[in-house]
């Protein structure tokens, strides 16, 4: 899995209509112990490996950070933290064609653009990958 962030991009939603395939609205906890998703049935700790790989290429004059780190998702069985912030966070979900593997989100949190990055399933050394490079390729194009 990897994320790509754009530095200094902040997409025009109403642009990408066309493109959205899914939305989905979650509720977070944001503390000094961690983030947690809040769902109906249970909670659930986003903690990222230490491990993280990180590469950042310039690509059309804009710098793109290449997010190798992966985050493990554990249930929790204990309590929450006693001081947290909370937050409902919408995520956005674009693709230029249903059928391809990368995708473009933008996460909100309570209504204000917070990160928009693509995201591509598979992490196998990707800029080497003629799928990966034709899609992104394609997206940069209706983007930029």
């Amino acid at each position: 899995m990897v994320k790509i962030y754009v530095q200094n991009f902040h997409p025009n939603k109403s642009v990408m209509e066309d493109k959205l395939t899914n939305i989905s609205i979650l509720k977070m906890l944001y503390s000094f112990n961690g983030i947690f998703e809040i769902t109906e049935k249970q909670i659930i700790s986003h903690e990222p490996e230490f491990e993280s790989k990180i590469n950042a290429i310039n690509i059309y004059g804009n710098v793109f950070y290449f997010d190798y780190t992966k985050t493990i998702k554990n249930v929790v069985v204990s309590q929450l933290p006693t001081e947290y912030d909370e937050y409902t966070l919408c995520k956005s979900i674009y693709k230029m064609n249903p059928n391809y593997n990368l995708e473009f989100v933008i996460e909100e949190l309570n209504g204000v653009i917070d990160t928009c990055y693509f995201y591509y399933k598979d992490d196998k050394d990707i800029l080497k990958n003629n799928s990966f490079l034709e899609e992104f390729n394609e997206f940069l194009n209706y983007l930029f």
